[in-house]
């Protein structure tokens, strides 16, 4: 037996089939059950789509039984997609169309003050300066971009990131 094979669906008695001159037969009846239950179940990516809301809402509401979830099998997506669909119909009736708003995960820190400034996360100062959000972070370790902490958290002021993004992409020579 190859490496290859002790992993193969077959080989480990997951699906019926024969192996004929170095190949797996599956049964194709087999395979089209197989398909039509692994689409019963969805990632909690898929379920936040449905939902409406983000991944974190319905881990928790997973974990407290509103969502039903597969117990075996874990490495395959894991929440019955007509409980998911069910819940959403609920979420959405206690959210009152509030949408994603409402939906997403609790900030444990506001934006700073309102003081006339638009204030950024890391995430957005990586997409303007086109770094990753490790290296914004080590740019503000190291005093390259302007930032304060509020909520335990670094917050950016949006015209000042700006104007480092021109200066980056003046000194590259190219237009920003």
């Amino acid at each position: 037996m190859l490496a290859g094979e002790a992993s193969h669906p077959a080989a480990v008695g997951r699906l019926p089939a024969k192996k004929l001159g170095g190949r797996w037969w599956l049964d194709e009846r087999a395979v089209r059950e197989r398909l039509a239950e692994e689409a019963r179940w969805v990632s909690m990516v898929d379920a936040a789509a449905i939902v409406g809301c983000h991944p974190k809402t319905v881990l928790e509401h997973a974990k407290a039984g509103d969502i039903e979830q597969r117990q075996a099998n874990r490495g395959s997506p894991s929440l019955l997609r007509t409980s998911v669909e069910a819940f959403g119909v609920r979420w959405r009736a206690v959210a009152g169309g509030g949408g994603a708003a409402v939906c997403g995960p609790v900030s444990r820190s506001p934006r700073p003050s309102e003081d006339g400034h638009e204030w950024i996360g890391v995430a957005e100062v990586a997409e303007l300066l086109r770094v990753s959000t490790t290296r914004v972070g080590q740019m503000a370790r190291a005093d390259r971009v302007p930032w304060i902490e509020h909520g335990g958290r670094r917050w950016f002021r949006r015209d000042l990131i700006e104007g480092v993004a021109a200066a980056r992409a003046f000194a590259r020579g190219v237009a920003f």
